[in-house]
């Protein structure tokens, strides 16, 4: 992989491809009003030298679509729900 970076107008500098990050697709489910289920597909990724979690609309996005901070974010998962799990 190579390693490269975006900066916004806000000079934040958002990951992509590099060689101490892990990335890959994962599904972000909502749960809305009157018991309807979101299902949305992003690029998720995690960068060695950021403390961010980023995601992406695809790998090949140059801006994302939103990042949560590491230090604040919890895990959770139930073993009943085979690959899923839950961030706080």
């Amino acid at each position: 992989m190579t390693s490269s970076s975006v900066s916004s107008s806000s000079n934040v500098f958002y990951p992509k491809a590099c060689g101490t990050c892990k990335s890959g697709y994962m599904s972000l489910i909502e749960v809305r009003a009157m018991g309807l289920i979101n299902r949305r597909r992003y690029w998720y990724v995690v960068d060695d030298s950021s403390p961010y979690l980023y995601w992406y609309k695809d790998p090949d996005s140059l801006k994302c679509v939103g990042r949560v901070a590491l230090v604040c974010m919890a895990l959770t998962y139930d073993p009943r729900e085979t690959g899923r799990f839950h961030l706080l």
